[in-house]
């Protein structure tokens, strides 16, 4: 199972690896799945331009060996 994080800069930043491929999950209040994405090329940096956005408060992700994986995981 894969841990929920507080979407904020310093939770992102702290986590999340810079430069790393991979897939993620964007949840409300309530922990319910809101949005799902990917980055091929900076998952750090795109869930950072998540940060202010509502209604996300929390986020979910994993990394991938390949932008291929990601997008396979994405389709899932």
């Amino acid at each position: 199972m894969t841990l929920s994080y507080h979407l904020d800069r310093v939770t992102v930043e702290k986590f999340v690896p810079s430069g790393s491929i991979g897939n993620y999950q964007l949840l409300d209040g309530a922990s319910r799945i809101r949005y799902v994405g990917r980055s091929d090329t900076d998952l750090q940096s795109r869930l950072l331009r998540h940060v202010d956005e509502s209604p996300y408060r929390y986020f979910k992700y994993w990394t991938t060996d390949s932008p291929k994986s990601a997008y396979y995981e994405e389709c899932e």
